[in-house]
C-alpha cells in the first residue's frame, strides 16, 4: 500500500538532504565538513532554529548499505523507508495483541497501517519510520524479557539486545530518550512485585492459623531476589551504543532552542488536536473542521470520546495491570511529554503516540463494560475502533485509486532542471563561495 501511494522524484524538504549528506560521509570521510558546513549555514542564516547542527547517526547507519549499493537513489530510499513502515506494524499489532487480542489488535493496526497521513509520510527519506521500528521492536522485545523471566536468570543476550535497541532508537531520533522512561517503568513494576510478593508470603509463613503456610511451600514460591546486575545490563548497553556513535562520529552537541518548555503546552494541544484527528480517520486533509461520516458534530463527539476514554484507560491499566502495561504507559507518557514542551509543529512527530491513544481508549471501554457478559467489553472496544477504520480504509482506497490513475512526479532535487541548476553551480561557484538558499542542507 506505501509503495503503489508513492510518487516519482523526491520533494524539497530538507531534512532528507542532512541524513543523506551525513550518510554519504560514512563513505567519503567527511563526517566532520558535514558538521561544520551544516554549523556554517545555520549560524549565518536568519533563521537559525530550522535544523540542528546534525542529526543522530542511526538513520543514516541504516542508509549507508543501501547507498553503497544504489547510489543516490530515491526511489531505492523509499523502499526502505515503506520496509520499515510496515516492519514497525508488525511490531505494533505483536505488542497490542498480547494486551487487546488479536482481532482488535489487527483492528488498530489497520486504522495506523490504512491511514492516509502515515501511508503519505512513507514517499519522503526521512527517520520517522524507522524510528518506529526500531521503538516498536525494543517495546515488543521489552514484553519478551519479562515474559520468558530475563530479568530474574537465564541468557544474558536478551538483555544486552534489549539495552542495543534502546540505545540505536535515541542514536535514530532522540526522542528515543522516551525508551529509557519505558524500561525504568518496567524494571519498578518488576521490583515492586517481586517486594509484594515476599511481603505477602512473609505475612503467610508469619501466620500460625494459616494451614497453607508451610515454610517448604513458601520458599518454593518466593520470587528470586531481585537481580539488580541483570536490570544494569540494558541500560548499560544502551549507554556504550550511545557514547560510542557519539565519539566515533561527530555530533552537535545539545542545542537549546527557544520556546521549549511548559509554557507550549497549551499552543501545541490545540495544533495537534487537528493532526490527532486526521490520522485516526476524524478528520479530511485541507478541510478545516472535524467531522465523522459527515457530521461535524458526530466527529467532535467521537474525538472528545476517545481523547478522554484515553485518559481513563491509561490511570485504569496502571492500576489494573502495571506489570503488563509499564513499558507502554512509561513509553507514552515520556514521548507525549517531550513534544507537549516542544516548539516544533510537525503531524509525524505524534507517529509513535497516535496508536496508544487508540489503545488506552479501547482499554478504558473495557474496564468501563468490563462486568457484562464475556464478549460485551471486547465488542464494545471493537465498536468504539470501528468508525476511524472504516474512514481510513475508505479514505486510502480513495487516494490509491487517485494515485494509480495519474502518473505524478514531483519537483524536487531529481527533476531535471534541478540538475541542470546543481551542475551550474559547481561550474560557476569556487570551493569557498557561499551558496544561498532555502533551508539549505546540501
Amino acid at each position: 500500500m506505501a509503495l503503489a501511494n508513492q510518487h516519482g522524484g523526491h520533494d524539497w524538504g530538507d531534512d532528507f538532504s542532512l541524513y543523506l549528506r551525513q550518510t554519504k560521509s560514512l563513505f567519503s570521510g567527511g563526517a566532520r565538513d558535514v558538521l561544520a558546513d551544516n554549523r556554517f549555514t545555520i549560524e549565518n542564516s536568519s533563521w537559525h532554529t530550522f535544523s540542528p547542527y546534525s542529526y543522530p547517526w542511526g538513520f543514516p547507519l541504516i542508509l549507508a548499505p543501501f547507498y553503497k549499493i544504489f547510489g543516490l537513489d530515491y526511489g531505492a530510499f523509499k523502499v526502505v523507508i515503506a520496509a520499515c513502515f510496515a516492519g514497525s506494524m508488525y511490531f505494533l499489532y505483536r505488542i497490542t495483541a498480547l494486551r487487546m487480542g488479536p482481532t482488535t489488535a489487527l483492528m488498530l493496526m489497520l486504522i495506523i497501517g490504512l491511514s492516509p497521513d502515515y501511508v503519505g509520510w512513507t514517499d519522503t527519506v526521512l527517520s520517522e519510520f524507522p524510528y518506529l521500528l526500531v521503538t516498536f521492536g525494543a517495546l515488543w522485545w521489552m514484553d519478551r524479557c519479562r515474559s520468558r523471566g530475563s530479568f530474574d536468570g537465564g541468557e544474558w543476550w536478551p538483555l544486552a539486545l534489549l539495552g542495543f535497541l534502546v540505545g540505536l532508537s535515541y542514536t535514530v531520533r532522540k526522542e528515543g530518550v522516551a525508551l529509557f522512561a519505558a524500561l525504568a517503568a518496567v524494571h519498578l513494576a518488576h521490583v515492586v512485585g517481586a517486594m509484594v510478593q515476599r511481603r505477602r508470603l512473609s505475612t503467610a509463613a508469619s501466620d500460625p492459623t494459616d494451614a497453607a503456610a508451610d515454610d517448604s511451600a513458601v520458599i518454593m514460591a518466593a520470587p528470586p531476589k531481585v537481580q539488580w546486575t541483570r536490570l544494569a545490563t540494558s541500560y548499560a548497553v544502551a549507554g556504550v551504543w550511545i557514547v560510542g556513535l557519539q565519539v566515533g562520529l561527530p555530533a552537535g552537541g545539545y542545542q537549546s532552542f527557544p520556546g521549549t518548555g511548559l509554557g507550549q503546552f497549551g499552543p501545541n494541544a490545540k495544533w495537534y488536536r487537528d493532526i490527532l484527528a486526521q490520522q485516526i480517520g476524524l478528520k479530511t486533509f485541507g478541510i478545516p473542521k472535524l467531522e465523522l461520516f459527515g457530521s461535524e458534530q458526530l466527529g467532535l463527539i467521537v474525538f472528545t470520546a476517545l481523547i478522554t476514554l484515553a485518559v481513563i484507560g491509561l490511570i485504569a491499566r496502571a492500576f489494573s495491570a502495571p506489570t503488563v502495561d509499564a513499558s507502554v504507559i512509561g513509553y507514552f507518557v515520556a514521548v507525549t511529554g517531550i513534544f507537549a514542551i516542544t516548539p516544533f509543529h510537525e503531524g509525524r512527530y505524534l507517529f509513535s503516540i497516535t496508536p496508544f491513544v487508540l489503545y488506552f481508549a479501547y482499554q478504558a471501554m473495557v474496564f468501563i463494560v468490563g462486568t457484562a457478559p464475556s464478549p460485551v467489553p471486547v465488542l464494545a472496544g471493537a465498536l468504539l475502533l470501528a468508525p476511524s477504520l472504516i474512514t481510513n480504509v475508505d479514505a486510502i482506497w480513495e487516494r490509491t485509486d487517485r494515485q494509480l490513475q495519474y502518473d505524478v512526479t514531483i519537483w524536487g532535487p531529481e527533476f531535471p532542471t534541478s540538475l541542470e541548476m546543481f551542475e551550474a553551480v559547481k561550474q560557476t561557484t569556487g570551493p569557498d563561495d557561499v551558496v544561498s538558499f532555502f533551508r539549505a542542507r546540501l
